[in-house]
C-alpha cells in the first residue's frame, strides 16, 4: 500500500506544474491546444514513472504468472492459438531484451510502453484538465488493472487514441486504431459502433428505469450473454464456470458504477439553463452513455464472469470525458464539490478492491532486482 501511495502522490504532485493550455474552441471539431513544452515534459515524466514501475516488478498482477507460464512459452513454441498476432510480435522482440536472469522482461517493458503511450498522447490531445485525467488513471485501479490484462489495456488503449478521430469524425483513423487494437486483442471490436453512437443522448430517467428492470431479471439475461460471448468467441468458457463478478470484491464495483451514472442524472436537467456549443453537447452526451453503461455492468455483474473486463473496457473513456465535463458551464460552479466526491469515492474503491481484497494482485509490489516487497526493502521491515 506504501508504495502506490508513494507511486501516486509523486505522479499527482507532478501534474500541479502542469500549465493548462489556453484552448481554442472550435464548435465543429474539439479543442485545440497550444504547444506547450513544459506541460509536454511533465506528462513525459509521470509516464516514465508509471513505465519504469510496471517494467520492473516481479510476479505482480493477476496475468504475470499466465503469461510467464503459458502465454510466452506457447508463442515462443510457434503454439500461436491463444496470442493475437501484433502481440505475438511483441513477444518475439521483447524476448532480446532480457534484464538479468528475467528471460521476459523485455516483453513486459516493451507491453506497458504499448500500454501507456497511446493513454498520454490521447490526455495531452483531448483532455482539457491534466491533473484529473492522471488521477482517475491511479485511483480508478485502471493502472492496476494493465499489470494483469496486458493484451487487453493495449488494445483498449489504442481504442481510447480513436477518441480524437471520433471527435472529429475522421472515420478511416478511427477504423485503423480498432484494426490495430483488434491485433492486439479481439474486444476492440466491440468499439467499432461507438464512431456512430457519439453524442446521441441518453434519457437520464428513461436509462434508470430500463436498467432497474435488468437488475431485476438478469437472470433472464445469462442466456443471451452467453449466446453473445459465443458468437464473438470472447470468454464463452468462463460462462461454465465460477468466475463471475470479482469475486467478493465485484459488489464494490458499484460505487464507481453509479457515482458517475449520479453525475449524469442530478446535472442533465440543469443543462437547459446554459447554452453549449454542439460540441460540448455531444461530450455531455458521450459522458451519460459510458456513465449509464458503466451503472449496468455493474448491476450485472453476478451473470457476467470476469465481469471487470467489461466494466474497465467502457471506464477508460471517462480518463478523458470526465475531467472534460467539469470544465462544462452548467457544471463548473459544483465542480470542486464534485470533484471532492469523485476524489473520496475512488480511495475508497480502491483501497477496498486493490489494498484490502489484493485485487489482480498487485500488491504487495516487488521488483526483479529483489524478488521481495518493495515496502520491505526501502523501509527494512522484516
Amino acid at each position: 500500500m506504501i508504495i502506490y501511495i508513494l507511486l501516486f502522490s509523486c505522479c499527482i504532485l507532478l501534474t500541479v506544474f502542469i500549465k493548462q493550455n489556453p484552448v481554442r474552441i472550435d464548435t465543429k471539431y474539439s479543442i485545440e491546444k497550444n504547444f506547450n513544452f513544459r506541460n509536454i515534459i511533465i506528462l513525459l515524466l509521470i509516464f516514465l514513472i508509471l513505465e519504469v514501475f510496471a517494467g520492473i516488478r516481479y510476479e505482480v498482477g493477476t496475468d504475470y504468472w499466465t503469461y510467464s507460464n503459458l502465454h510466452i512459452p506457447e508463442v515462443l513454441s510457434g503454439i500461436n492459438f491463444r496470442v493475437e498476432p501484433l502481440y505475438r510480435l511483441v513477444i518475439k522482440l521483447g524476448i532480446n531484451f532480457p534484464i538479468g536472469d528475467e528471460m521476459y522482461q523485455g516483453i513486459f517493458i516493451l507491453t506497458h510502453l504499448l500500454i501507456l503511450i497511446p493513454i498520454f498522447i490521447s490526455i495531452y490531445k483531448v483532455s482539457k484538465n491534466y491533473m484529473w485525467s492522471i488521477i482517475i488513471l491511479l485511483l480508478s485501479g485502471y493502472f492496476n488493472l494493465s499489470l494483469s490484462m496486458m493484451r487487453q489495456a493495449i488494445a483498449l488503449s489504442v481504442v481510447l487514441l480513436s477518441l480524437n478521430f471520433i471527435k472529429k469524425r475522421k472515420i478511416i483513423p478511427f477504423i485503423i486504431c480498432i484494426i490495430i487494437g483488434f491485433y492486439f486483442h479481439k474486444s476492440a471490436i466491440l468499439f467499432l459502433p461507438v464512431y456512430f453512437v457519439y453524442g446521441k443522448r441518453f434519457n437520464p430517467n428513461v436509462a434508470l428505469f430500463l436498467i432497474s428492470i435488468v437488475a431485476i431479471l438478469q437472470q433472464f439475461f445469462r442466456p443471451l450473454l452467453l449466446t453473445i460471448a459465443e458468437t464473438l468467441g470472447l470468454y464463452s468458457r468462463y460462462f461454465y464456470t465460477n468466475r463471475y463478478g470479482q469475486g467478493s470484491d465485484g459488489k464494490y464495483f458499484f460505487i464507481l458504477g453509479i457515482f458517475f451514472f449520479l453525475v449524469y442524472w442530478i446535472f442533465d436537467s440543469r443543462k437547459k439553463i446554459y447554452p453549449l456549443s454542439k460540441e460540448e453537447e455531444k461530450e455531455w452526451n458521450f459522458f451519460g452513455m459510458i456513465s449509464t453503461l458503466l451503472f449496468l455492468v455493474t448491476c450485472l455483474f453476478p451473470i457476467i464472469p470476469t465481469a471487470y473486463r467489461i466494466f474497465y473496457s467502457i471506464f477508460i473513456f471517462e480518463i478523458i470525458v470526465f475531467p472534460n465535463i467539469l470544465m462544462l458551464p452548467f457544471i463548473r460552479k459544483y465542480s470542486t464539490l464534485i470533484k471532492f466526491a469523485s476524489l473520496l469515492v475512488m480511495l475508497i474503491f480502491f483501497y477496498i478492491v486493490y489494498v484490502k481484497f489484493q485485487s489482480m494482485d498487485t500488491v504487495p509490489y516487488r521488483t526483479i532486482f529483489n524478488k521481495i516487497n518493495l515496502k520491505d526493502y526501502i523501509f527494512n521491515v522484516n
